[in-house]
């Protein structure tokens, strides 16, 4: 009795769910973290490419966020959601399938705005969500409203760090 008991705990605290943590990945960034100049403003200003792996069981979409971290405050230059969890990745200057939805970033664009760091060097985290649910908004919502909207229904996360430095053109004189 106390043996089948244990098997019968150890079946329903999920020991047959284990899955492997969520990946995230990135060919525009090099090896050492820098953003490639082609997903910048300096080059031609695509959206990043991304891809996963390891979308746990239970995830109904996707959310992606990109931002600036550097001071003085955070500004999200990205955000992607209801991405479906069967699709792995995000091609340079992907289009968005029928139901997936940009939101707002922090400069008021529903698309895509590259690193482009007035001056230093800038740090920039891709943050992949699964989440337990998908959104029908009633209207345009900020990458902010997305990401008070996904309070509580988080069920993984998968992050990449990346950095750039804007390359200062020189002044003839």
């Amino acid at each position: 009795m106390i043996k089948t008991l244990t098997v019968l705990a150890y079946l329903l605290t999920g020991a047959e769910s284990h899955q492997e943590a969520m990946k995230l990945s990135s060919f525009g960034i090099y090896p050492d973290g820098e953003v490639s100049v082609e997903y910048t403003c300096q080059g031609r200003n695509v959206s990043i490419p991304v891809e996963w792996s390891h979308v746990p069981a239970g995830t109904r979409s996707l959310v992606l966020l990109m931002s600036d971290n550097s001071p003085p405050r955070r500004v999200y230059l990205w955000a992607v959601y209801n991405v479906p969890p069967e699709r792995q990745w995000l091609e340079p200057a992907a289009k968005l399938l029928r139901g997936e939805h940009y939101a707002k970033n922090t400069l008021g664009h529903l698309n895509y705005d590259g690193p482009c760091p007035s001056e230093g060097e800038h740090h920039y985290t891709i943050k992949l969500y699964a989440l337990r649910t998908r959104f029908y908004f009633n209207k345009k919502v900020t990458a902010e409203e997305l990401i008070q909207a996904m309070q509580h229904r988080v069920i993984a996360t998968a992050t990449l760090e990346a950095h750039f430095e804007r390359i200062q053109e020189k002044k003839h004189t």
